[in-house]
């Protein structure tokens, strides 16, 4: 068992609620010194009033600059001379919240003749842009990560799910207010199963029928002992309910369908015995609703009848790895005979319960040392997740949406607010026929990526006001996979796997008819080198690519202000030797944080420096554990998160968290 989860407070705190709002000065702060013996009052206070104007200007800026792109406001520094007098800016932030911000501007001034003075203003800008299910990275950068510290967990061996040996290839994360929501996509066929299990404790229940159970308790094996019970005519049994199945299904995992299994036998041809009741006893003793009971009779040499399956859930909504596994859970029979003369006998063998089951989605803490909280409980989905976005305070509650790989089933709503996430609901896209890859979540839309669809639009934006009822809005067909969405200011832009356009930007001011905008086509030889992720602050938008075959850089910075210009990029697989391609990309102020892979050579964690754009340089890097690949990278605070998973060697498929931060 772990401990429950509770989701951070839902709703607005008070400081987001200053997002209706433009400028706050807090407090004005002047230090004026007089000049030398000589000076003038009148000049004094004319210097502190260009300065104040100074200060003022400074902070309109930065407002500015915050409604622009959040991720803009950075701490900065800059001077000027005017008739003489030195005039220095500097800006400094002070993260608040997750989306606020405060900031001081501090102009100081001074000369040969005039002693130092200085004056400050502050303010609070917001970022209403995100405040439901946006960035929550500081775009402001503690230290120079020269030499960021890193730690490694195995997934599998986080507090609260303790299976070291067990297989978590994630596909995504997104960290959001101490929160880390993860994918998998186990991709197996079949898919994992436990059991069959025999009972551990058989008993009786007498709310209906009445003939009682004999050697209940021989049903625990299959050994030619019974549980018997004689019947008259038209005559039925009381319930024999077998539980206590010691199911030890993994902490997280997403029940797929249960198969029971019942050995028995009518003692008679002529004086029939069937079902009556077959039954599931869900974790707090009760019976379901879902009676499985078949039509035939039972035969009279024992066999095995099954029923529900790898894929039936016996019409439940709540089970989970933690109900499985509870002594309650189990099975409930009963059984009636036909009418007519004559006593016979009904006997059960055995009962044996298999449980289908996948890793799907998990909710981890990362407030301290990572701790997995939970994992979703159930679905009629078996496939795996290919990507996640969370918005945890929206008005109507706590909701990831997953991108999933599923051909028939594209996506996917999940309540996250109880401890045990739900499915709330599942949603087709109209004429697809491929797999999720990627989404986007922004004012209760999600932009919902597909594979290279034959048969209509890679690119689906379904309105997700109302949870539960999943709406179509627009489409666009790429002619290509999309692998990475990001949508600001109207615009909606798409790294894709087309080979002449790697880029893709739509016209999304209404959602209902994308037009084409723009589009870049990376330089490198046809068919390598896809676009594969991207990241946009301001006019700068960075664009992460598949390994190229040729020497055409991976990580490429474009301006993206008026059509789209290449301003600078760095070859991540320089050779055939080093065929890394990039698959994750955080900027934050002048650096730029990339998560690399090779289905070769493992992958790694850079820091470039993108002070000057057109000529990044590689600061710093971590090599992920286990020779993995990087599949996803995301940011909370000041703190990095990578996922990575093992594609070869005996650590393949167990996939990794990385955590990073500066000393």
């Amino acid at each position: 068992m772990v401990e429950e989860l509770t989701m951070p407070p839902r709703g607005f705190s008070t400081l987001e609620i200053l997002i209706a709002m433009t400028v706050l000065v807090l407090a004005i702060s002047a230090v004026l010194l007089l000049l030398p013996s000589g000076g003038s009052d009148t000049f004094a206070t004319e210097l502190s009033n260009a300065a104040l104007e100074r200060a003022r200007q400074a902070l309109a800026q930065e407002d500015a600059l915050a409604r622009e792109d959040f991720k803009l406001v950075v701490a900065t520094s800059s001077s000027e001379i005017i008739d003489g007098v030195l005039y220095a800016t500097s800006i400094s932030v002070l993260p608040v919240d997750y989306f606020a911000k405060e900031i001081a501007a501090t102009v100081s001034w001074g000369g040969p003749y005039i002693r130092t003075a200085s004056v400050s203003l502050r303010t609070i800008v917001t970022d209403p842009d995100d405040s439901v299910g946006g960035d929550t990275c500081d775009s402001n950068v503690s230290g120079d990560w020269s030499f960021p510290i890193a730690t490694h967990y195995a997934f599998g061996s986080l507090a609260g799910l303790n299976e070291p040996s067990g297989s978590y290839p994630l596909t995504d994360i997104d960290v959001y207010r101490t929160r880390l929501y993860a994918t998998v996509n186990m991709n197996i066929s079949p898919l994992p199963t436990a059991g069959p299990n025999g009972p551990g404790n058989v008993g009786l229940n007498g709310s209906a029928g009445s003939s009682n159970w004999s050697n209940p308790l021989s049903v625990r094996t299959s050994d030619n002992q019974y549980a018997t019970a004689s019947l008259g005519g038209a005559q039925g049994t009381t319930y024999l309910v077998a539980n206590d199945f010691g199911f030890a299904l993994p902490e997280g995992a997403t029940i797929i369908g249960i198969a029971v299994d019942v050995e028995r036998k009518n003692s008679s041809n002529t004086n029939t015995v069937k079902d009556t009741e077959v039954r599931i006893v869900r974790p707090n003793g009760s019976f379901g609703t879902s009676n499985k009971a078949h039509s035939q009779n039972w035969p009279t040499v024992d066999a095995y009848d099954s029923y529900g399956s790898s894929n039936d859930l016996w019409g439940e909504t709540l089970w989970s790895a933690d109900a499985i596994n509870n002594p309650e859970f189990g099975v409930a029979v009963r059984a009636t005979s036909a009418a007519g003369a004559g006593i016979r006998t009904a006997s059960i063998d055995h009962i044996r319960v298999t449980v289908t089951y996948t890793k799907q989605f998990y909710v981890v803490s990362v407030s301290g040392a990572p701790r997995v909280l939970g994992g979703l409980g159930q679905n009629t989905v078996a496939t795996g997740m290919n990507a996640v976005v969370v918005a945890t305070s929206t008005t109507l509650g706590s909701y990831a949406y997953v991108a999933m790989n599923s051909a028939s089933t594209q996506f996917e709503v999940l309540d996250v607010a109880p401890r045990t996430p739900t499915v709330v609901s599942t949603y087709q896209v109209p004429g697809a026929s491929v797999v999720a890859k990627t989404l986007f979540y922004k004012d209760g839309y999600a932009y919902l990526g597909l594979a290279n669809n034959p048969s209509g639009a890679e690119l689906a934006i379904i309105d997700v006001h109302t949870p539960s009822s999943p709406l179509p809005v627009g489409t666009f067909e790429v002619g290509a996979g999309v692998n990475a969405i990001y949508m600001k200011h109207g615009r909606v832009y798409l790294a894709t796997d087309d080979a002449h356009r790697e880029l893709i930007i739509l016209d999304a001011h209404d959602l209902t008819r994308l037009t084409l905008s723009g589009s870049y086509d990376a330089p490198g030889s046809v068919g390598s080198g896809q676009g594969r992720t991207l990241y946009r602050v301001g006019d700068l938008l960075y664009l992460g690519r598949y390994y190229s075959l040729t020497a055409a850089p991976e990580f490429a910075v474009l301006n993206i202000a008026g059509t789209p210009a290449l301003v600078g990029s760095y070859d991540i697989g320089p050779s055939s030797a080093h065929p890394f391609g990039v698959y994750g990309i955080i900027v934050r102020d002048m650096l730029a944080f990339v998560l690399t892979a090779s289905p070769s050579s493992g992958g790694s964690f850079h820091v470039l420096d993108i002070s000057n754009p057109m000529n990044p340089l590689v600061r710093s890097s971590v090599t992920l554990p286990s020779n993995g690949a990087g599949v996803a990278l995301d940011c909370e605070g000041g703190v990095l998160y990578a996922a990575s998973v093992p594609v070869t060697g005996a650590n393949a498929g167990k996939g990794s968290l990385t955590v990073m931060h500066e000393l």
